[in-house]
């Protein structure tokens, strides 16, 4: 069943995306604040930390997508006669986590900080938690509302998040601001932390789920999955297909999954810290580019003389981009070059995508 949440964000405060290159992440705060026309404050509270959540994602995907904007301005005698300014983002967000907890402020927002890895290596064998906000007219109904809020979050933040924003300002004031946002897919494995129950003043309930996802982000199946696994339940309707969104689906031109060097006409060194060179001199690829827990785990390069063997290397994945070296240089003979034109179609990839970060780079020797 699709999901939509709309809500409207009226913020004094402006909070930016801030992005950290050395561990490859995006973080942003959003700001929400509740429905006055929920009657009782659990609804209020939920309403306004989901609003914050959609919020801070909008900046995470904006930082990163980018925004599109119009501007309209009419001036006459000198004076301006209106000033209008529309934007428009949309995306699709995954690998996020919500960091410390929500603040709420006195004039009855509230502010969430989420973070969003540009690298899948830190969600590989990685025990992923939500907490899922309820309420109900009895305790079984608000912890059921927990739990489905909890499971919800835990599919957006593994399978993928579609967001659609508009805003429109008028003379400088916000005049609308609207998110849109839609998961759908089976969350399977997931379960309730045990004792995690938190009953508010408020009337709400706070739980905590969990699952485990494996080296391919699937997640890991508990006792009572291992045991049913073969137990057919006779479904009578289609069961709709787990999303697959990646950040990447939004880049419109080609995608690489990689960086595979020929450098069988050149006589290279193997190295733990080699560079890439353009034939006019500039760098490339080198250390300063690169993720250190995937140069630590897998080096920048990795070596290969069997061309077949490269290129089915999951390494470099499915559609890495080939490209030829010209030359060699440094002292140990360990740095490549390879021609200006190669070197801008690296660099034109590498500003959308990450293989790059992700050492995805392996050199064919002779």
């Amino acid at each position: 069943m699709k999901k939509v949440l709309s809500a409207l964000l009226l913020c004094a405060i402006v909070v930016f995306a801030q992005v950290d290159m050395v561990n490859r992440k995006v973080s942003a705060t959003g700001i929400g604040m509740p429905n006055p026309e929920h009657k009782n404050m659990a609804q209020k509270r939920f309403g306004a930390l989901r609003a914050a959540e959609a919020d801070a994602i909008r900046k995470v995907i904006e930082e990163i997508k980018g925004i599109y904007v119009t501007s309209e301005t009419t001036v006459e005698d000198a004076m301006m006669k209106s000033d209008v300014v529309t934007t428009k983002v949309e995306g699709i967000a995954k690998f996020y986590e919500v960091i410390g907890e929500p603040k709420y402020l006195d004039d009855s927002t509230a502010e969430i900080t989420i973070e969003l890895s540009l690298s899948d290596m830190e969600w590989r064998n990685k025990l992923v938690q939500a907490t899922g906000i309820g309420a109900g007219k009895t305790r079984p109904m608000a912890l059921r509302a927990a739990e489905l809020d909890a499971k919800r979050k835990i599919l957006e933040r593994t399978k993928g998040l579609y967001l659609a924003s508009a805003s429109v300002m008028v003379d400088g004031a916000i005049a609308n601001d609207k998110i849109n946002t839609i998961a759908e897919g089976i969350v399977k494995n997931a379960h309730i932390v045990k004792g995690s129950e938190k009953y508010l003043d408020d009337g709400s309930v706070e739980i905590i789920c969990e699952v485990k996802l494996d080296d391919n982000f699937q997640t890991v199946p508990g006792f009572s999955s291992v045991l049913m696994k073969d137990i057919d339940f006779d479904e009578e309707y289609p069961i709709v297909p787990e999303a697959t969104y990646k950040l990447s689906d939004i880049v419109k031109d080609e995608v690489y999954t990689g960086l595979i060097i020929d450098c069988k006409e050149i006589d290279i060194r193997p190295a733990l810290a080699p560079k890439v060179f353009s034939a006019s001199g500039k760098e490339v690829y080198g250390s300063s580019m690169v993720s250190q827990s995937y140069a630590t785990q897998q080096g920048m390069i990795g070596y290969e003389k069997n061309i077949d063997k490269v290129k089915s290397n999951p390494r470099v994945a499915k559609n890495p981009l080939i490209v030829k070296a010209t030359g060699v240089q440094g002292q140990n003979k360990t740095d490549i070059v390879i021609s200006d034109s190669d070197a801008e179609k690296i660099e034109t990839a590498s500003k959308q995508l990450k293989f790059l970060g992700e050492c995805r780079v392996m050199a064919i020797l002779k």
